[in-house]
């Protein structure tokens, strides 16, 4: 080789040396430039999650005293419902549920939330789409009563109870397909005349009559038959007694008489009638038809009479007839 190209080689092996080393340090210029970014970008974000770790700290210690409020009963415990009943007839509290049917005099519902510090005031509504009605109760207290006879009919119903926390939040609970019957029909029996009896002058129609509904009222009709019970015209209406006078003068004396009587509690009416028929009234009535028998035999009797006399006539003048024309003969 050379003098001349073995210089030329030895220069560019420099500027190849120099070369490479001149990228090795834009390559580290550029790393470390990126490092630093990166470091930055780490710095950022470590920054923000301390700063979201701070606000949320800040917001838990500083909660509205409703929220507290919440969780305070949320952590102790929610009212619960108990549903009874009870009425005239039995007021022993018995547990009521969906689905269960109900009778009796004045049924009252008793909705009671406990524990009762947890509960602020208490509602309950009844309602009977088919009648319909809707009936309803409330106050301050933990337990709310309701007497559903102001349904005004015996219904299905559906029952709402609600309560309130103590931070105004409701809570309600639905108790469904509940039959209550408040509404009964009365009962009535009639005591006399009741069949066989013998009645002149004045005497008492007396009766039973009661209802399950110990507060109603009742009021009855009495109505009289004189054909064995085909049919009936009233003869006292609107009395609240068991008994009626009836003076039976001026009555046609007959053996068919019959009495019914109705009662009435303002929704139902139940009626009851004699047993048999009775004998009343003092007006004498004659055997039926016994003119007409009278007059119709003495008709045939005439007519037998006039056939008999017609029936002389007539031979007397043939025989004369005959007479004549033999003494003709003769002479």
């Amino acid at each position: 080789m050379s003098s001349k190209t073995r210089t030329i080689y030895l220069n560019y092996t420099k500027n190849a040396k120099r070369s490479r080393m001149n990228s090795f340090k834009r390559l580290s210029n550029q790393f470390d430039l990126k490092t630093g970014t990166l470091h930055s970008g780490l710095a950022i974000l470590l920054v923000i999650s301390l700063s979201l770790s701070l606000i949320s700290g800040t917001s838990l210690c500083f909660q509205s005293p409703q929220s507290q409020e919440k969780e305070q009963i949320l952590a102790a415990e929610l009212p619960t419902l108990s549903l009874f009943y009870y009425s005239n007839w039995n007021d022993t509290l018995l547990p009521l549920d969906s689905g269960d049917r109900i009778s009796g005099d004045h049924i009252t519902l008793n909705a009671t939330w406990s524990p009762s510090e947890n509960a602020n005031g208490s509602l309950i509504e009844v309602n009977a789409t088919a009648i319909p009605m809707v009936i309803a109760a409330s106050n301050n207290e933990s337990s709310v009563e309701i007497d559903t006879r102001a349904l005004g009919n015996n219904a299905t119903v559906t029952i709402n109870c609600t309560t309130w926390l103590t931070n105004g939040t409701p809570i309600s609970q639905l108790i469904e397909n509940v039959f209550l019957g408040n509404f009964f029909k009365p009962h009535i029996e009639i005591v006399s005349p009741n069949g066989g009896e013998v009645w002149t002058g004045v005497h008492n129609i007396t009766w039973q009559a009661w209802d399950n509904n110990t507060q109603e009222s009742l009021t009855f009709e009495v109505l009289l038959s004189a054909d064995g019970g085909k049919t009936f015209q009233l003869l006292e209406s609107d009395l609240t007694t068991t008994w009626v006078e009836w003076d039976t003068t001026g009555f046609s004396n007959l053996s068919t008489y019959m009495v019914q009587v109705r009662a009435s509690d303002g929704i139902y009416v139940e009626d009851d009638t004699s047993d048999s028929t009775f004998t009343a009234g003092d007006v004498a009535t004659g055997p039926p038809n016994s003119t007409t028998t009278d007059t119709t035999t003495n008709g045939n009797e005439d007519l037998r009479t006039a056939l008999f006399i017609a029936a002389a006539i007539i031979l007397s003048a043939f025989f004369a007839v005959i007479v004549y024309y033999l003494a003709k003969r003769e002479f």
